[in-house]
């Protein structure tokens, strides 16, 4: 009997190893800041060549923060969207009836992202939970007057309404705006409001 029992501690040793690696980071992957693709697939167990076969990726060094990668083969998520060629993020929140600062929020995207098509994109649910924290947002457009608010259409053509302290030299211009994202806002128009910290003209030549 005394022999057997480190025979026996040996075995669960052994036993238990791989099944508490395997699906350590689940179906899919968020990426974070200084995430490399090669340390990803070490983390989760998962082939690199894989990550390559089930995502678009463009450069290995070059993954950005908040993007949601599939690790192991299967249907995307039921609260998933595969983007095809044409996609737009606000034909995406029509399409799933969500709103385009959620979607932005969920994904960890910039108000004008390049959506790539094949990368998988998470559609919110109406769960209850309160938003999360909104870091700052850029963007790059013509502001001009709104319905309440001022408005900026961005070079892809989405409208967004500003909420705060506009220079009226910035009237009908290109502007650089950084601020955070409204869950609500009275300024009812467009894809989404943002509160606005600050307004960057560029130097006139």
């Amino acid at each position: 009997m005394r022999r057997a029992t480190p025979l026996l501690g040996l075995c669960l040793v052994i036993g238990t190893g791989p099944a508490g690696a395997e699906g350590v980071c689940g179906d899919t992957y968020r990426v974070k800041p200084g995430d490399r693709l090669a340390d990803i697939a070490d983390t989760c167990g998962v082939p690199l060549a894989q990550l390559y076969e089930l995502n678009v990726i463009a450069s290995p060094s070059g993954l950005s923060p908040g993007a949601v990668l599939r690790l192991r083969p299967g249907e995307p998520a039921t609260n998933g969207h595969e983007v095809r060629p044409g996609d737009t993020v606000r034909s995406v929140a029509e399409l799933h009836d969500v709103s385009v600062p959620a979607l932005l929020a969920e994904n960890g995207l910039d108000p004008t992202p390049e959506l790539v098509p094949g990368m998988e994109l998470i559609i919110p649910g109406d769960d209850g939970a309160p938003p999360e924290e909104d870091g700052g947002r850029v963007l790059t457009g013509t502001i001009s007057r709104g319905v309440e608010c001022p408005i900026l259409t961005t070079a892809e053509g989405t409208v967004w309404s500003l909420a705060g302290e506009i220079p009226q030299e910035a009237m009908g211009r290109e502007a650089r705006v950084t601020g955070t994202l409204a869950e609500m806002s009275f300024c009812m128009q467009g894809d989404g409001t943002l509160n606005v910290e600050q307004v960057e003209l560029p130097e006139a030549e």
